[in-house]
C-alpha cells in the first residue's frame, strides 16, 4: 500500500484515543437481541441472544439507517478500508470471480445477455485507514486480525501486526475461529498498552457467516442450550443462534479486555456487519422486517447493524440519519485527531459530528455532504447476476433467480432522502427497469413491480431525478456496467491521451466498464525501465500523419502491456447471446529494427486466442514479415504473413497495421491490411466452424503477460499447425495507437479510416484543369487495374522533411521550362527538405492495347521543387514520399516519353503542364514535390469527405459537432466520409472543414444554459439549480441535467476561454465544488455507449 501525507493532528488533553473495530460476516440488520429502530418492534431477533452487544448499544449509539458499502463480502470490506465506494474500486463482487476458473466465475460472469465485470482483487496503490491513521500520527500501531479478503496484505497495508484467517478451518475446539482471533486481537491491545502507543484493532470474524458444517460454527454447548429454548417466528435456527451468541460473547471478551487495560475511557469501539445476511429461500423471514438479503440491493441484502462507543459518544442514543461503511474511513481519521484532507477521491464523510450530537445533525445541517452526495445522497452499484439459466418445464431454459421471485439481474440504486430507486439494468436492448420506494414509510421493499409499495409510475418525475443522481455517480466514480457484447463498439488507444492514471493506458473512448479500457503494466507498476515486464515510456513522436499524435508508447525489448481480455461474443451453451467473433485491430507501430522476432500483441491462449507477431517470414535475414494467426476453440486455425515494408519504412514512419476476423457463417476469413492495403488474406474451407478465438484469457502488447496460476497465460494462437506466431521476442519500437472493434470492418472502412489519418487528398492542390482530377478518396491500392481512369488523377501523398538525401529526376527552379529526361548523374534534393509529395496516377479505363493520352494541368500552392518520373526512381522513394499502401511491384511505372510528350512548369514555378501517353494496358506514374504546403485544397466533388454539415444548416459550426457526439458509435447522421458509420474519421474531417475558429465552436452552443450569448460561469450557476431536477442545462438533448451537461460545459467554456482576451469564469458555489471535484476525476473520453 501506499502512504499519503497526512500530517496534522490536534492537540488532546490526554492520549490519542485507541479505536476498536469490529466486523462480522452476514449478520441481519436485526439479527441481535438490541433493537435497532426504537420506532420498529420487530428490529430485532426474536431468538437469538447478544447481551453484550445490548450492552454495548446502551454505552454507546445506536445508528438504525446503516448500510454496507454492498451487498458482498469482499466490496464492502475493501471500501471500508479505503473510503471508496465498490463502483469506484472495480470491485463489485467476492474476490473469487477474479479467477476466471472459479465456479463463481463460470456460473455468473458468462452465459448471459450482459457480462458483469470481475473484481479486481490487488489494491496495491490504495491509502488503508491504518496507513491513513499512522501517516497522521506515527504513533498508532495498527493491527488486523480475521477475514481480509482482498490483496496484497500484512505490512503492506501499514499493519504491524496481521493475521489473515480468511477461509481456514474452523474446529468444534475453535468455532469460527472465534477463539483464536478473540486471543490474537487481546495481544495486540495488550502490547500496544504495555507499550503506550494507541492503537486501531480490526477484527474481522468469520462469524456470523453459516459454516458447511454446523457444529464448526458454534460451541457444542451453547447450540444444546438453544436447542432447549423455544423457537422464535423470524429465527429458528438453534446453530445459527448458537453462532451469534457465541460471536457476542468474544465481543463481550474484547471489552472485558479494555476495561481490564484500563482503556476503556479512551477507546472508540465500532460494530458493524459487511452486509446483510443471507436471504435463505427456505426462510424469508431471515431478514424481517427487511426484504431481499446477501447479494441484492435490498434493504435486507444492505442494511446493517451499527453502533458505536466512545468519548463523548451519548450512551443509549440513535441515529436515524442514513450512513454507509465508506463513512468510518474518514471518521476513523477525525475521532483520532486528523486536521489533514482526505487521500483523493474518498467519498465517506465523517460521523464524529452526529457522535458528538446525541445522533442528530448539527444545527442547521439537513444532511451528510459526501463526494456526489451534497445532500446525503447514498449510492449503491450491483452490476451482476443472481440467478442461471436452468432447464424450464418446456425443455429449454430459462433465467432462474437464486431466490424464488428475485428480479435477480444486474442493478445500482440510491437512496435519496425518504426515497430509494433501484435501477434493473435491461437486457437485449430493453430499458432498464425502475423501481422506487418509500422507506421511511414503509420499510418494505417488493421485487413486484406492480405492487402498491413501487411507486415508479406515481412519481416519474422523482424517479427522473433520483436516476440522473444515479447515473452522474456511477460516471464519476467510473464504475463499470453490465456489459452487452452485441453491442458494436470501438476502443482507441491514443498515446497523445493516456489517461491520468500512473502506469495505464486507458482507451480515449468510455464503454462503461474499466478492464475494457485499461492496459496496464503486467509485471508491476514500479519496475525500473530496462526491467522485465517494466511500464513502457511514453515519449515525443512526430509522425508525418497529421491525425497520428505527437507522442507514442516507447517499448524498450522488457516492457509490456496487459488487459483482462478481449471479448466480442458469448456463445456459452445452453443459451447463445451472442455466437459472432468477429473483430478488427488496428494498429500503428513504428519500429526500431528489424533484426529479431517482435510481438505486436497477442489475446486468449495457445490453442484459443489470436496474435500478431513480427519476423522472417521468408528467410532473407531481414524481420520484416507481419504475422496475423487465428485459432478457435474447436481447433479452428487461419494465418496470414505479409511483408509491412515493401512501400514504407517501418523503422523510420509509423505504419498501419490492420486485422480482421470475419466470423460470418459460411464466409469465415482473416485479413492484414498493411496502411489501408490488403496484403493477405486466408478463407475457412467449406464447413468451416466458428472462428471462436475469444475468452476470458489475458491480452497483451509488446510482451506475454506474466503466466500465473490464475491465467495460465501463453501467447493466443500459438499451437496447432502451419504456420505459428514468430516466438521468442518482445516489441522494440513505438505504438502511436491501438484500437479494437468488436466486428469485422471491410476494405473500403480499412481505407477510409486510414485516409483519415493523413492530409485530405486535396492538400496543396489549386486548381486543376482539363484531363486531371483529385479523388473522391486517396487509393489504397494503385496496382494495375486497380484505380482506373479516364483522367490522370493527382494524390497528395505526405507532407514531411527528409531526413537523407535522394535523387530525383528533375530539379524545378524559378524560369523552368520544359521537363525531359537527363542524362548523367540525377540531381539530388537535399536532406532536410520541407515539401509536400503528389503522386499523379493515369491508368486508362478499360485494357485497350492502343495509345492512351491524357493532357491537362495542375496548379499547386507552393512552387514545384523536384519531380521524379523514372520508374526506378518512384519505387526507390515510395518509402521516403509515398504513403499509399499498394503500389504494385509487377506493373512498370513512370512516363515513357512517346513522341509528343511533354510536360512544362509555368514561369510561377506552381502550375505543371502535361500532355502524356501510355499504352491502355499499362500506367503511368510520376510524382511532383513542392515547397511544404500548409493550406487544404479544393474540395473534391462529388466527395462524400466534404459534408461536415451534419445538421444540414449550410453552415460548418459547434452544431454539428453536437451532432456528431450524439452519433458517435451509434448510427450514420455524422457520416463525412461515406462509410456508413459516424466515427473519428468524421470528426477531422469536420474539424479540418471548421479550421481554427474558436468562436465557430462557441456560437449557439447548447451549454449556453442562460441563453445570454456567452457560455460562462452565469451557465454553471444555472447547471447547479437544475441538476437532478429538471432539463433547464440539457446540453445533450438526453431530458435532463446531469453531470454529462457539466462536462459539456466544462469543453465548451475552456473553448471561449482559448479564444482571445475571453471572461473568468466566476467561482461556484460550495455545493458545486464537490459536483466539479468527483467529475474532475474524469478523463474526457467519448462515451460510445452506455446501459442507463
Amino acid at each position: 500500500m501506499t502512504a499519503i501525507a497526512l500530517t496534522g493532528l490536534r492537540a488532546h488533553a490526554v492520549n490519542p484515543p485507541n479505536i476498536l473495530f469490529v466486523m462480522v460476516d452476514d449478520m441481519a440488520w436485526a439479527g441481535g437481541s438490541f433493537q435497532m429502530d426504537p420506532n420498529i418492534p420487530e428490529s430485532k431477533s426474536d431468538y437469538h441472544q447478544t447481551p453484550r452487544l445490548e450492552q454495548l448499544a446502551s454505552q454507546g449509539m445506536t445508528f438504525s439507517n446503516a448500510y454496507g458499502a454492498g451487498p458482498m463480502c469482499s466490496p464492502s470490506r475493501v471500501a471500508v478500508m479505503t473510503g471508496k465506494s465498490p463502483a469506484q474500486l472495480q470491485t463489485t463482487d467476492v474476490r473469487q470471480s477474479h479467477y476466471i476458473t472459479d465456479l463463481q466465475f463460470t456460473n455468473y460472469f458468462s452465459g448471459f445477455p450482459l457480462t458483469p465485470p470481475q473484481s479486481n482483487y490487488y489494491f496495491a496503490n490504495e491509502t488503508t485507514i491504518v496507513e491513513a491513521l499512522k501517516a497522521a500520527n506515527p504513533a498508532y500501531r495498527g493491527g488486523y486480525i480475521g477475514k481480509y479478503d482482498w490483496q496484497p496484505n500484512g505490512n503492506f497495508e501499514g499493519a504491524d501486526y496481521f493475521k489473515d484467517h480468511c477461509c481456514q478451518t474452523a474446529s468444534p475446539s475453535d468455532p469460527s475461529q472465534l477463539v483464536s482471533m478473540t486471543a490474537e486481537t487481546i495481544q495486540f491491545m495488550n502490547a500496544q498498552v504495555a507499550a503506550n502507543k494507541p492503537f486501531f484493532a480490526q477484527v474481522s470474524f468469520d462469524a456470523t457467516k453459516a459454516q458447511l458444517n454446523p457444529f464448526n460454527q458454534a460451541f457444542g454447548q451453547t447450540i444444546q442450550d438453544f436447542q432447549a429454548l423455544p423457537r422464535g417466528t423470524k429465527h429458528s435456527d438453534p446453530y445459527y443462534a448458537a453462532m451469534v451468541k457465541d460471536m457476542d460473547t468474544h465481543v463481550g471478551m474484547l471489552l472485558d479486555q479494555l476495561d481490564t487495560l484500563g482503556v476503556a475511557d479512551n477507546t472508540y469501539v465500532i460494530f458493524t456487519s459487511d452486509q446483510g445476511a443471507s436471504w435463505d429461500p427456505g426462510n424469508h423471514q431471515q431478514n424481517a422486517p427487511l426484504y431481499g438479503g446477501k447479494g441484492s440491493l435490498w434493504e435486507g441484502g444492505l442494511r446493517v447493524p451499527l453502533l458505536v462507543r466512545g468519548p463523548n459518544v451519548a450512551a443509549g442514543t440513535y441515529s436515524d440519519v442514513p450512513v454507509v461503511l465508506t463513512d468510518l474511513f474518514p471518521t476513523f481519521l477525525d475521532l483520532a485527531g486528523s486536521t489533514q484532507p482526505l487521500p483523493p477521491k474518498v467519498e465517506g464523510t465523517s460521523l464524529k459530528p452526529i457522535l458528538m450530537n446525541g445522533g442528530d445533525l448539527p444545527a442547521g445541517q439537513n444532511s451528510l455532504q459526501r463526494a456526489y452526495g451534497p445532500n446525503g445522497e447514498l449510492y449503491f452499484h450491483y452490476p451482476h447476476y443472481v440467478g442461471r439459466y436452468l432447464p424450464n418445464s418446456q425443455g429449454g431454459y430459462a433465467f432462474t433467480p437464486l431466490v424464488p421471485g428475485d428480479i435477480a439481474t444486474p442493478s445500482s440504486a440510491v437512496i435519496d432522502g425518504d426515497y430509494k430507486l433501484i435501477r434493473y439494468y435491461g437486457e437485449n436492448g430493453a430499458p432498464d427497469k425502475l423501481l422506487l420506494f418509500n422507506i421511511k414509510e414503509n420499510i418494505t421493499e417488493t421485487a413486484d413491480i406492480n405492487s402498491p409499495l413501487n411507486l415508479a409510475a406515481q412519481f416519474p418525475e422523482k424517479v427522473a431525478q433520483m436516476n440522473a443522481k444515479l447515473g452522474t455517480w456511477l460516471a464519476g466514480v467510473d464504475a463499470s456496467l453490465p456489459f452487452d457484447v452485441k453491442d458494436n463498439f470501438e476502443m482507441v488507444w491514443n498515446a497523445g491521451s493516456p489517461g491520468s492514471e500512473a502506469y495505464r493506458w486507458r482507451s480515449v473512448n468510455d464503454v462503461d466498464f474499466y478492464d475494457r479500457e485499461v492496459w496496464i503494466p503486467h509485471g508491476g507498476v514500479t519496475l525500473p525501465a530496462g526491467t522485465p515486464g517494466a511500464n513502457p515510456t511514453r515519449v515525443a513522436a512526430a509522425p508525418f500523419q497529421p491525425g497520428l499524435p505527437k507522442n507514442a508508447m516507447s517499448f524498450d525489448g522488457n516492457d509490456g502491456l496487459s488487459q483482462r481480455y478481449f471479448q466480442v461474443s458469448d456463445p456459452k451453451l445452453p443459451t447463445v447471446f451472442d455466437g459472432d467473433h468477429s473483430a478488427t485491430f488496428e494498429t500503428w507501430v513504428k519500429f526500431d529494427a528489424l533484426n529479431a522476432n517482435q510481438l505486436i500483441f497477442e489475446a486468449g491462449a495457445a490453442a484459443q486466442g489470436l496474435s500478431l507477431t513480427v519476423g522472417d517470414g521468408d528467410g532473407d535475414s531481414v524481420a520484416d514479415e507481419v504475422r496475423f494467426r487465428v485459432v478457435g476453440k474447436a481447433g479452428n486455425e487461419l494465418t496470414v504473413t505479409a511483408p509491412m515494408n515493401s512501400f514504407a519504412d517501418p523503422t523510420q514512419d509509423f505504419v498501419s497495421l490492420t486485422t480482421v476476423v470475419n466470423d460470418a457463417p459460411g464466409a469465415r476469413f482473416i485479413e492484414l491490411y498493411v496502411n489501408g492495403a490488403l496484403m493477405a488474406r486466408a478463407d475457412g474451407t467449406a464447413n468451416f466452424a466458428m472462428l471462436d478465438w475469444d475468452s476470458f484469457y489475458r491480452a497483451s502488447l509488446g510482451r506475454l503477460s506474466a503466466p500465473d496460476a490464475t491465467y495460465s497465460d501463453t501467447i493466443g494462437a500459438s499451437a496447432g499447425s502451419g504456420p505459428l506466431p514468430f516466438l521468442g521476442g518482445n516489441l522494440q519500437g513505438d505504438l502511436a495507437v491501438f484500437k479494437f472493434m468488436n466486428k469485422a470492418l471491410s476494405g473500403d472502412d480499412i481505407r477510409n479510416r486510414y485516409n483519415a489519418v493523413l492530409s485530405p487528398v486535396s492538400w496543396g492542390l489549386d486548381q486543376l484543369a482539363g484531363q486531371s482530377a483529385v479523388p473522391i478518396y486517396r487509393p489504397a491500392d494503385l496496382t494495375l487495374g486497380a484505380a482506373e481512369s479516364s483522367k490522370l488523377l493527382v494524390i497528395q501523398e505526405r507532407n514531411d522533411v527528409l531526413k537523407s538525401a535522394i535523387s530525383v529526376d528533375a530539379l524545378v527552379t524559378a524560369g523552368s521550362g520544359p521537363i525531359a529526361p537527363a542524362p548523367g548523374n540525377l540531381p539530388q534534393l537535399a536532406a532536410g527538405t520541407a515539401f509536400s509529395s503528389y503522386l499523379l496516377h493515369y491508368d486508362p479505363l478499360g485494357s485497350s492495347a492502343g495509345l492512351q493520352l491524357v493532357t491537362g494541368s495542375v496548379t499547386f500552392d507552393e512552387n514545384i521543387i523536384a519531380l521524379l518520373f523514372g520508374g526506378q526512381q518512384l519505387a526507390l522513394s515510395d518509402k521516403s514520399l509515398g504513403s499509399i499502401g499498394n503500389y504494385g511491384l509487377t506493373a512498370p511505372r513512370g512516363v515513357t516519353w512517346s513522341n509528343g510528350d511533354y510536360m512544362t512548369i509555368d514561369s510561377n514555378q506552381r502550375t505543371l503542364n502535361f500532355s502524356l501517353s501510355t499504352l491502355g494496358t499499362d500506367l503511368l506514374q510520376f510524382r511532383v514535390l513542392t515547397n511544404l504546403a500548409t493550406t487544404p485544397g479544393p474540395p473534391t466533388d462529388p466527395s462524400p469527405s466534404a459534408d461536415a454539415d451534419f445538421n444540414d444548416d449550410g453552415v460548418i459550426d459547434a452544431a454539428d459537432l453536437l451532432v456528431w457526439k450524439t452519433s458517435f458509435g451509434m448510427d450514420a447522421g455524422a457520416d463525412a466520409d461515406g462509410d456508413g458509420d459516424s466515427d473519428g474519421a468524421d470528426y477531422l474531417v469536420w474539424q479540418r472543414t471548421l479550421g481554427t475558429s474558436v468562436a465557430n465552436v462557441v456560437e449557439g452552443s447548447p451549454t449556453d444554459f442562460n441563453h445570454d450569448g456567452q457560455v460562462d460561469g452565469a451557465d454553471l450557476l444555472v447547471w447547479k439549480s437544475a441538476f437532478g431536477n429538471n432539463s433547464a442545462a440539457d446540453a445533450d438533448g438526453d431530458g435532463d441535467s446531469d453531470g454529462a451537461d457539466y462536462l459539456a460545459w466544462q469543453r465548451a467554456s475552456q473553448q471561449v476561454n482559448t479564444a482571445a482576451n475571453a471572461a473568468s469564469v466566476p467561482e461556484p458555489a460550495a455545493g458545486v465544488l464537490i459536483m466539479a471535484a468527483g467529475l474532475g476525476w474524469l478523463q474526457r473520453r467519448r462515451r460510445v455507449r452506455r446501459i442507463a
